[in-house]
């Protein structure tokens, strides 16, 4: 009877169970070949005629047995592949039914908004001939709804009998079966400022920032730390507030170097330690060139101007 029809999900779910099941035996019957095979062998090796004579009717038995499960899976993973395409063609008939169905829609909207509108531009090309008789600005607003009365309800009416007849390719299977989405305005993404302090630096140290690089610095520099590691600095004495005495303009204006990070302060980390030697990294001497030779200009010359 109709009321014990079984849905076409129960369906699907049932012939998928069957093919899982299929699969289960027939690995368990690939198995039992070979253990009858093998012990075929060995009764022949031990030259047993009459156990071999059952070992090998229990292997043709066995073979038997895994081409007929074999036949079977094959069976149901041809009716699942049916169920499977037939679940898909029906959801594309109900995509496509809805997708037709609001084309439908838009198309009685556009009929129904041309009365209105035709209702205003009837009013408006009557403001705008009379107006046209006193001010020479009027003029282009008649022409546009003298012409807007009829070409755009012939218009609507183009636009209304296209549309319909995209919904009936729709449904036919020759247009696309969703509704376009209209395409979003860009929003440009939350830039999140990472969290930090800034502290003035009295030795070479290095820590990890936000985005996982290795940052160094070095000693009297003014440098932007995450909260735990200023917090972590600031303890150790390797940094002081920027309102510390030590930072003034004589320090400000060192030469700052370029500090090894295996030398530096590191701050990451609760058991923050420094290593022995601190590479402070001085400025080096130019180079002077083995064939220079200092010249002897003798005093300077005092400049005196004419008054």
């Amino acid at each position: 009877m109709a009321i014990f029809r079984v849905g076409p999900e129960k369906q699907l779910q049932s012939a998928r169970s069957n093919r899982d099941r299929l699969a289960v035996r027939l690995a368990d019957a690939e198995t039992a070949v070979i253990a009858s095979k093998t012990s075929a062998q060995k009764l022949a090796l031990d030259g047993d005629d009459t156990g071999l004579d059952k070992a090998e009717a229990a292997g043709r038995a066995a073979r038997d047995r895994h081409a007929t499960i074999a036949a079977a899976l094959a069976a149901a993973e041809q009716h699942l592949a049916v169920l499977e395409n037939a679940q898909v063609e029906a959801a594309d008939r109900k995509v496509r039914r809805e997708t037709a169905a609001a084309i439908e829609q838009l198309a009685t909207e556009y009929e129904q908004a041309i009365g209105p509108y035709a209702a205003a531009a009837a009013v408006l090309a009557d403001l705008s001939t009379r107006s046209s008789l006193l001010i020479f600005e009027s003029r282009g607003l008649e022409a546009f709804f003298q012409s807007s009365k009829i070409e755009v309800a012939a218009a609507v009416e183009v636009v209304a009998a296209s549309l319909r007849a995209h919904a009936a390719s729709v449904v036919r299977g020759e247009a696309a079966a969703a509704m376009p989405i209209p395409e979003q305005p860009y929003v440009a993404p939350v830039l999140v400022k990472p969290v930090t302090r800034r502290l003035f630096s009295l030795r070479p140290v290095s820590w990890t920032d936000h985005d996982g690089q290795l940052r160094v610095a070095q000693r009297w520099n003014d440098v932007d730390l995450p909260l735990a590691c200023a917090d972590r600095a600031i303890a150790a004495n390797a940094c002081v507030e920027m309102d510390n005495a030590a930072r003034t303009t004589k320090t400000l204006r060192q030469w700052p170097g370029h500090p090894n990070p295996a030398n530096c302060f590191n701050l990451d980390g609760d058991a923050a330690v420094k290593a022995d030697a601190v590479d402070e990294q001085p400025r080096e001497p130019d180079e002077v060139h083995s064939a220079f030779q200092p010249l002897d200009r003798g005093q300077p010359y005092q400049l005196r101007v004419a008054r």
